[in-house]
């Protein structure tokens, strides 16, 4: 069984031994280093900079396909998780790859024939978090691996000269994974031409935000998960965050916060409450539960709960009649990014 997605340390550790291999995977640095070559290139619009190439000493065989691409996956759940075996498409069909980074995992499927460099402006911008950010390119259906592969990326605003950075397939012999260290600071497209055995060749493409924030000297990037706000129509509070994981890295709370320790929402009957992320990001599954201060009994209200495979970027619903509430929230991020809980309070005259 292939084990995909990115773990912490920390994670690992608490795990035990089983995780060490993880780690060598997923971690920059942990097991094997890559060097980036000196001195730098320009780059332009018509010259994008290279950071990985490479092909297996074998070339795959090709038998004619379609062109069809199988589904993607839905951008829910876990950032880690245990892949299962996927329907096997037509021999031929181009795979779905995934890259995976400080941002989540966001599936691709191929680009259109003809098409060198898409506009910036459609494709979703990802925030790396730091410059150099540790990337890595995987298939989606466990059963692929890559077999040559092409790695580059294009200014998506304006020139910036970059140096030439190096990648590392995992397992060498047969790589299930690229290990890439992403571009300095700048908007980006991140072009990705994979080959994979007995599958047509493809072109991938991601808009990367990097950001000028230096990465950690161990490369262990850990992104703090965003805040939640519930808010009336003229006030809001931030919710206190309790147990939940965010790009791998995880933390528990051990118990729920006091209701003294809470933000206060000032709501009235009926009204309507609206639940969103500080950071705009989107979100694929929530449910908010409510029950009164000092009341400890098993089952809370249900304020509202829902799933949304594309994920929405809020959800409104009607406040709970009079009385002083202790409110539960529960989100799953989108792009794999984990799910957290928070807690608030909401007080209805």
């Amino acid at each position: 069984m292939r084990v995909r997605g990115i773990r912490t340390r920390e994670e690992l550790t608490r795990r035990g031994r089983a995780g060490v291999l993880v780690v060598c995977l997923m971690v920059a640095g942990g097991c094997s280093s890559a060097t980036a070559p000196t001195g730098t290139q320009a780059s332009s619009p018509s010259a994008p900079i290279l950071l990985s190439t490479g092909a297996m000493p074998t070339a795959p065989t090709f038998t004619p396909g379609d062109g069809s691409t199988p589904p993607a996956s839905p951008s829910e759940g876990p950032i880690a998780t245990i892949a299962t075996p996927l329907s096997t498409p037509p021999a031929g069909t181009a795979p779905v790859v995934t890259l995976n980074g400080p941002f989540g995992s966001v599936d691709r499927d191929p680009s259109p024939p003809g098409v060198d460099w898409p506009d910036a402006s459609g494709l979703q911008a990802l925030d790396t978090y730091v410059h150099s950010a540790p990337l890595t390119l995987t298939l989606v259906d466990p059963d692929l691996t890559f077999t040559a592969w092409t790695v580059s990326v294009f200014p998506a605003v304006s020139p910036t000269s970059s140096a030439a950075l190096e990648a590392s397939p995992y397992p060498p012999s047969d790589p299930e994974l690229l290990r890439v260290t992403g571009p300095p600071r700048g908007e980006w497209l991140l072009r990705a031409d994979v080959t994979s055995a007995g599958r047509a060749a493809a072109s991938y493409f991601w808009h990367l935000s990097v950001p000028d924030r230096d990465p950690p000297a161990d490369g262990h990037v850990v992104v703090p998960a965003p805040h939640a706000f519930l808010a009336t129509g003229d006030a809001r509070v931030t919710g206190v965050p309790g147990s939940g994981c965010y790009v791998g890295a995880c933390s528990d709370v051990g118990r729920t916060p006091p209701a003294r320790d809470l933000e206060q929402l000032a709501g009235t009957p009926g009204g309507t409450l609206t639940l969103t992320l500080g950071d705009t990001s989107r979100f694929v599954r929530w449910n908010v539960s409510a029950r009164p201060v000092g009341d400890t009994a098993p089952t809370p209200a249900t304020l509202s709960g829902g799933r949304n495979r594309a994920g929405v970027s809020h959800a409104t619903f009607a406040a709970p009649g009079g009385g002083d509430w202790y409110v539960a929230i529960t989100m799953t991020f989108d792009r794999r990014r984990g799910s957290y809980t928070w807690y608030a309070r909401l007080t209805i005259p």
